[in-house]
C-alpha cells in the first residue's frame, strides 16, 4: 500500500495571504535571493500537526480526532505578526511570521496530540507560525544581512492579517521539482 504524506492545519484568510505575498516581494525587493527558496502563497498555514508519511487506512481516525478537536474549540481570530528565523538568525533554515493567538492554536494542537499520539508520536511542542520562505546551507552573508535589513526595517509595522478560524483541515503534501502541492482531504468545524 502507497503510503500518503498528512499535516493537519488551520488555513489562512485571503486578505492576509495576499498581505504576506506583498510581504516577501518587499523582503526580495523583486529580486532573486541566492540560497532562499520563497514558500507559494497557496501553501501558506499553520501546521498544528505533521503526521507524514500515513497508512490511507488511519485517515479515517485522523478525522474523527479532528471533529473531536474541533467541537471542543470554539472559533477564533488569528493575527499573524512578527517576523523572525529557526532555528536562530545566525544559521536560518526558515523564516516565519508568527501568531498573535498562541494559546488557542496550542489548545488545538494539544487536542489532536491527545488522540493521535499513539499513532503519530510527535516531537516537542507546536511554534504556531507561517513558514514564508525556507534557507539552503549556502545562503549567502550578503542575503542574508539583506532579509536583517529588511526586517529590522518592518518591526513595528508587523501585524499582516487576520483570519477567522473556524475550522481545521487534513491536507494531503506531494512533494515535487516545484515544491509541495497541497490537497484538502477533510474538513472539521470549530464550535
Amino acid at each position: 500500500m502507497e503510503l500518503i504524506r498528512l499535516f493537519i492545519a488551520i488555513e489562512i484568510s485571503s486578505d492576509t495571504i495576499r498581505s504576506l505575498a506583498a510581504l516577501q516581494q518587499q523582503l526580495s525587493d523583486g529580486q532573486r535571493l541566492a540560497g532562499v527558496r520563497w514558500v507559494g502563497p497557496e501553501n501558506f498555514h499553520v501546521t498544528l500537526q505533521f503526521l507524514g508519511e500515513t497508512n490511507p487506512e488511519k485517515v479515517g481516525l485522523i478525522n474523527a480526532a479532528m471533529d473531536s478537536a474541533g467541537h471542543e474549540q470554539k472559533a477564533f481570530e488569528l493575527h499573524t505578526e512578527g517576523l523572525g528565523f529557526f532555528p536562530n538568525p545566525e544559521a536560518p533554515r526558515v523564516l516565519w511570521t508568527g501568531v498573535r493567538e498562541v494559546q488557542p492554536v496550542n489548545a488545538l494542537a494539544r487536542k489532536l496530540h491527545a488522540q493521535l499520539s499513539k499513532e503519530f508520536p510527535t516531537r516537542g511542542s507546536v511554534s504556531p507560525h507561517i513558514t514564508l520562505a525556507r534557507m539552503n546551507d549556502w545562503i549567502t552573508d550578503e542575503t542574508l544581512a539583506k532579509l536583517k535589513y529588511t526586517i529590522a526595517r518592518i518591526e513595528g509595522k508587523s501585524v499582516f492579517g487576520a483570519t477567522h478560524v473556524n475550522e481545521i483541515c487534513l491536507f494531503r503534501s506531494i512533494l515535487g521539482p516545484e515544491g509541495p502541492k497541497y490537497t484538502r482531504l477533510h474538513t472539521s468545524k470549530l464550535s
